[in-house]
C-alpha cells in the first residue's frame, strides 16, 4: 500500500509524520549507505520503510565499536516504534479510518517481533513488550501449565487458573522485559518441582511447588490460608489434634526440601506454621488466655517453676521425643506443651509459650538436636550407674 492513497487528511497528515520520523531512524546509521539503497522514501510504502529500518538496525549491529552504543541506539528505534503505536491506538479510537490504521498497527507489531527475536539480548530492565509479545506470553503460559492440569485433586486445576491469571495480570500491570524475564524464570522453577509427590490434604502437588518456592503473591495466599483454615474448621474436634499434628510434619518435610533448594528461612511456611498455631484443642477453648499468659496461669496455681537448663528450641525436641516415643500418655502432642511448658523456664526465659516451644519442635537446627542428644546420653549413663 502506497502511503496516503483513500485516506483522509488526517490519517494522510499523520503517515506522512510516521514516514519523517522512520526517515531520521534510517538516518542514524548512514545516509549514505541509505542513498545506496534507495534514499528517498516519500513514495515509498510503510512495510518497504520498516523493512529499510531493520536493514539499518543489522548494519548498526554488524557495524558497531561498541556494544552499549549498539544498544542505545537499538532501544531509541524501539521507543519511537512503541510512541507511534501509541499514537495510532489513539487514532483508532477516536477516528472512522479504523482498517488503514489497524494495518499500520499490525506492520509495526511484526516489525517489533522480528527485531526483539533477533535483537533480544540486548533488552532488559524497564524496556517495554509489544502487544504481540503479550499475546504470546498467555500462549507459554498455557503451554508451561497444560501437563500440570492432568490428574488435578483438589480442586488443584483451580489453583493452576488462579496462578496463570496471577501472571498474566503482572505482565499486563508491568509490561516490560525485566517482568517478562522474572516470571519465565519463575515458570522454569516451577516447572523442575512438578509433579510434586509430598502432599496433604486440603493442599495439592501444586500448593506444594509454590510453598517450596516460597511464593507470596498476596491473592493467592490469601486463598491458600483460607483453604487450610477452612479443612480444619470442618473437621470434628477429636480430630483436630491429629490433623495438626500431621500437618506440621508436613510442613516440616516441605521446609527441609526448601532449604536444600537453597531457601532458608521460607516465610510461606511460616505463615502457614502460625494459622495451625490458632486451632487449639477444645479443652483450650474453655481458657482464652492459654498461649498467652502461661507464665501468668502457672503462678495463679501457685505451683513454683523449674528451671530447665536446656533452650526452648532444645526442651521442644526432649518433649517432642517423649511424646512420639510414648514416654508419656497424652492424647496428642498439643496436650504433652500445654500441660508441661507453663511450669517450666530457662536462663533466658522467664515465662514461655507452649504454642511457641511447640513450633520450635519441627524446625531443629543441628546444634540443638547434638545437646539434646547429648543431654540424653547423660541420663543413660546415670541410669545404668544406678
Amino acid at each position: 500500500m502506497t502511503i496516503g492513497n483513500n485516506c483522509s487528511c488526517i490519517s494522510v497528515i499523520m503517515v506522512k509524520d510516521l514516514t519523517e520520523k522512520l526517515k531520521a531512524l534510517n538516518g542514524w546509521y548512514d545516509s549514505a549507505s541509505m542513498c545506496a539503497d534507495g534514499g528517498a522514501l516519500e513514495d515509498t510504502s510503510l512495510s518497504e520503510i520498516l523493512a529499510q529500518t531493520a536493514r539499518s538496525i543489522q548494519r548498526m549491529y554488524f557495524l558497531r565499536k561498541k556494544e552499549n552504543q549498539f544498544e542505545r541506539e537499538f532501544r531509541k528505534v524501539r521507543n519511537t516504534i512503541f510512541y507511534m503505536l501509541g499514537n495510532l491506538s489513539k487514532e483508532v479510537e477516536r477516528t472512522g479510518v479504523k482498517e488503514k490504521l489497524i494495518e499500520w498497527i499490525n506492520l509495526f507489531e511484526a516489525f517489533l517481533a522480528e527485531i526483539d527475536e533477533r535483537f533480544s539480548q540486548h533488552l532488559n530492565g524497564e524496556d517495554p513488550l509489544s502487544t504481540r509479545m503479550l499475546t504470546a506470553f498467555r500462549r507459554e503460559l498455557d503451554e508451561s501449565f497444560q501437563h500440570a492440569q492432568e490428574d488435578l485433586p483438589n480442586n488443584g486445576g483451580d489453583t493452576i487458573d488462579l496462578l496463570k491469571m496471577i501472571l498474566s495480570k503482572q505482565l499486563e500491570q508491568n509490561p516490560s522485559y525485566k517482568m517478562l524475564k522474572g516470571l519465565r524464570d519463575f515458570m522454569e522453577r516451577f516447572k523442575q518441582h512438578a509433579p510434586q509427590t509430598i502432599h496433604h490434604p486440603p493442599l495439592t502437588w501444586v500448593d506444594a511447588n509454590l510453598i517450596l518456592l516460597d511464593y507470596r503473591d498476596g491473592l493467592y495466599l490469601s486463598r491458600l490460608l483460607e483453604r487450610v483454615k477452612r479443612g480444619i474448621e470442618k473437621l470434628a474436634p477429636n480430630e483436630r489434634d491429629p490433623f495438626m499434628e500431621s500437618f506440621g510434619k508436613y510442613l516440616l518435610k516441605l521446609k527441609k526440601t526448601s532449604r536444600l533448594n537453597g531457601i532458608r528461612k521460607n516465610r510461606t511456611i511460616g505463615l502457614l506454621e502460625q494459622v495451625i498455631e490458632r486451632y487449639i484443642s477444645p479443652e483450650d477453648n474453655k481458657e482464652p488466655d492459654i498461649g498467652l499468659h502461661d507464665g501468668a496461669r502457672a503462678k495463679q496455681r501457685c505451683m513454683e517453676k523449674i528451671t530447665c537448663n536446656l533452650s526452648a528450641d532444645q526442651l521442644a525436641l526432649i518433649l517432642r521425643a517423649m511424646d512420639e516415643s510414648r514416654l508419656v500418655g497424652a492424647k496428642s502432642m498439643n496436650a504433652v506443651f500445654r500441660q508441661i511448658i507453663p511450669f517450666l523456664s530457662t536462663d533466658r526465659k522467664e515465662n514461655l509459650s507452649y504454642g511457641a516451644v511447640r513450633s520450635k519442635a519441627y524446625s531443629p537446627e543441628d546444634r540443638d538436636r547434638q545437646v539434646a542428644v547429648g543431654l540424653l546420653q547423660k541420663m543413660i549413663e546415670k541410669i545404668q550407674s544406678y
